[in-house]
Parts: structure tokens; C-alpha cells; sequence
């Protein structure tokens, strides 16, 4: 947890603050419903540390399985944030209580996606909101440069800088399996 913002560094080249960015400029906050915003697998929150910078009055909510990422969010959130230890399949959130969730990055982790997103449309209001940022398949000219830098150097930075090659392996096996984004979007309509 306390080298995760840096590792996203190194592996995207800076990239994920830009994708992040553009979750920010997709939600709607003009016409948002009331109510708070859920960062599901919210992690060290730096998305929803943006979300409370563009929109002060609203409660943000940092939800994450991983106790040790709550942990560092805490601290980087300065008490700017709320957070809920849980995992996205069993929110302690009640029926069509939330305005939004944003989902960056932890849709493909959990164990079960479909029980999450299930959970994701019960709590969500009607009228609400899911900004969904995850991994997809990369275009067929970039794929053999992003086959080397997945295979080789992401787990070799996280072997340097996380210390845990294992989980940087797990990451991109993760993100190779993980369903295009056109299955997503079925799951998402279904």
C-alpha cells in the first residue's frame, strides 16, 4: 500500500493520473443527484481525493477491501474523506442511497465482478452514476510493446520498488484475462 501510487506511476508512465482526470471531467456534478460518492476499491484515495477538489460539499466515501490501503488514504485524506472497510460485494450501503460510484482499476480483482456491480446498482439512486475505469485489450499495433513492458518490466518494478514480483505478475495475468470492453459493458447492461 504505501508504494501503490508510485508503482501506477512507474508502470503507466504517469498515464493513470490523465485517465483519472477524465473520470473527473465524465461525471456530471451539475446534475448529479444528492447524495455521496462511493470510490469503490478506492485504495490510497487519489481519485476521490480529485472528486472532493471539484466538488467540496459533497461527502465522498473511500470503500476498500484492504485495510492497509484505508490506511495510507486516511492519512493522504486529512480528514477530508470518509471510509468504509468492505468488500464491493456486500456494501454496507443502503438500497438507493448513493449518487455515484467510481470503479477505477478493481473491477477485474474482485472475486466475484458481477456480485459486485450487482451491489453497485442496488445502492445507486435512480438518476445515479457509475464512472467505470478499468484495463481493456490494447490496440493491435501497441500489443507487442505492451506484451514486453507488461512481462518483463511490471514485474520487474514491482520486484524493485513494491518488493512483491508475485503480485505484479498476479497484475498483468489479471489485466490479461480480464473480459474487453464490450463484454464489460454487456455484464454493465445486464
Amino acid at each position: 500500500a504505501p508504494r501503490y501510487d508510485l508503482m501506477n506511476d512507474l508502470m503507466s508512465f504517469g498515464m493513470h493520473r490523465l485517465w483519472k482526470q477524465a473520470v473527473i471531467g465524465a461525471l456530471p456534478f451539475g446534475s448529479m443527484v444528492e447524495g455521496p460518492v462511493v470510490d469503490l476499491a478506492g485504495g490510497t484515495g487519489d481519485l476521490a481525493l480529485l472528486i472532493k477538489a471539484r466538488n467540496p460539499a459533497r461527502r465522498i466515501v473511500v470503500a476498500d477491501a484492504s485495510a492497509g490501503m484505508l490506511e495510507v488514504a486516511r492519512k493522504r485524506g486529512k480528514g477530508a474523506l470518509e471510509f468504509v472497510h468492505a468488500e464491493a460485494e456486500s456494501l454496507p450501503f443502503a438500497d438507493e442511497s448513493v449518487a455515484a460510484v467510481t470503479l477505477a482499476f478493481g473491477l477485474r480483482n474482485m472475486a466475484d465482478p458481477a456480485a459486485a456491480l450487482a451491489e453497485v446498482a442496488r445502492v445507486l439512486k435512480p438518476g445515479g452514476v457509475l464512472a467505470l475505469l478499468e484495463f481493456s485489450r490494447v490496440a493491435p499495433w501497441f500489443a507487442p510493446f505492451y506484451a514486453l513492458h507488461s512481462r518483463i518490466v511490471i514485474p520487474l518494478l514491482g520486484a524493485m520498488v513494491a518488493r512483491d514480483r508475485g503480485a505484479y505478475r498476479y497484475l498483468v495475468e489479471s489485466i490479461r484475462i480480464f473480459p474487453d470492453a464490450g463484454a464489460v459493458s454487456t455484464e454493465l447492461e445486464a
